[in-house]
């Protein structure tokens, strides 16, 4: 009796954690579309330590598109340059106190990982 008191006990918290948000997230990560880099990486140069950016991959049917979201909190405009492993010569994005931009840095690559910089410097 104790024994089946144990195993109820046991299925009863096994379906309360497939309720549990992180459960889903394992879920979504079988998908096509791989969820984004964890946030965070500071853009420092110049000084500059007020742009947060993040990196994500995104599957489109013929390959990866690899993107930079940049986040300023800076009080004046800045400008960011954004390259990455599969884009070296990286692209230039302006941005305004408080503006958020995505900026892709390559469409359709095999990859479905690559490594970002980003550098900010006053307007």
């Amino acid at each position: 009796m104790q024994r089946l008191a144990t195993i109820t006990q046991s299925l009863v918290l096994f379906s309360a954690l497939a309720l549990v948000p992180g459960a889903r997230v394992a879920l979504a990560a079988s998908t096509s579309t791989p969820p984004p880099q964890e946030p965070a990486e500071l853009a420092k140069a110049t000084g500059q330590s007020c742009v947060e950016y993040t990196t994500q991959v995104v599957y489109r049917n013929y390959g990866y598109d690899h993107l930079v979201q940049l986040r300023s909190a800076c009080q004046k405009p800045v400008t960011c340059h954004a390259a990455s492993d599969s884009n070296p010569s990286g692209v230039d994005q302006s941005l305004a106190p408080g503006q958020s931009e995505s900026v892709l840095l390559f469409r359709g690559s095999p990859a479905s990982e690559f490594t970002a910089s980003v550098s900010c410097r006053p307007e």
